[in-house]
């Protein structure tokens, strides 16, 4: 990340330029390079690009106030506080807008068949050593409809394992109907 082409912004638009960047992303508004003093079009957009991942990496908590002032120090303490600033003021809005962007790439299960079948690990059919769970899993990409299918082979500590997450998950699930309701 080459934060110090962020210094191609004029200093008297850059914090309508930090505005201009976290209202794309939280409510998809436009953004324009005429409106930030004649940035060339083949910088806008990297520019553009630099800031939202910025944006992104405060709200994911991946940066602390203190990294993304080291970050930014290349343009400057002011600047640096405007976006950071900028980005707390909207954090809510911003994370939300993560956590929907993240569930459209999500895949989803649609289907799934399971099987069970005897694993034998020497020629003597009648020393059986474990029981083995085949699981198909077959989902769905929310966001091309691309059907993809996951074979699984387990064993019964392995679907053991699964069936408490499962239940785990169930019950979370419950927890939050409730709390909802």
């Amino acid at each position: 990340m080459k934060a110090e082409e962020l210094n191609q912004i004029p200093e008297e638009i850059f914090p309508k330029f930090v505005q201009d960047i976290i209202d794309n992303m939280c409510i998809g508004s436009t953004l324009s390079s005429s409106e930030l003093g004649g940035v060339p079009l083949n910088t806008f957009w990297p520019i553009c690009q630099i800031m939202k991942c910025i944006v992104t990496n405060i709200v994911e908590q991946k940066m602390t106030k203190e990294e993304v002032y080291e970050t930014l120090s290349c343009i400057g303490t002011n600047r640096a506080a405007i976006v950071y600033e900028g980005v707390e003021f909207r954090k809510e809005e911003l994370n939300k807008m993560l956590v929907r962007e993240a569930i459209k790439e999500t895949n989803h299960l649609t289907d799934f068949d399971w099987n069970v079948r005897i694993g034998v690990s020497s020629d003597k059919v009648l020393e059986l050593n474990e029981i083995l769970m085949t699981l198909h899993l077959h989902t769905t990409s929310s966001k091309d409809g691309r059907r993809n299918t996951f074979t699984l082979d387990m064993s019964k500590p392995q679907v053991d394992e699964l069936l408490e997450i499962l239940q785990a998950a169930q019950n979370k699930i419950a927890q939050c109907q409730v709390v909802k309701t």
